[in-house]
């Protein structure tokens, strides 16, 4: 029965409350996501760049 989790049931999940929250978690996942790119990309540059 999910509609007593309040994570499931809309009304408290699409409030004003926590779309800015929902917000903050992403950019801080898209920051995160964005570094580990960067640092794959850098060790790999490297590497390449090492092995000539």
């Amino acid at each position: 029965d999910y509609s007593n989790s309040g994570l499931y049931s809309s009304e408290s999940f699409f409030t004003f409350e926590t779309i800015p929250k929902l917000k903050v978690r992403l950019t801080k996942l898209c920051e995160i996501v964005l570094w580990i790119i960067y640092l794959v990309l850098n060790s790999t540059y490297f590497h390449f760049y090492s092995e000539k």
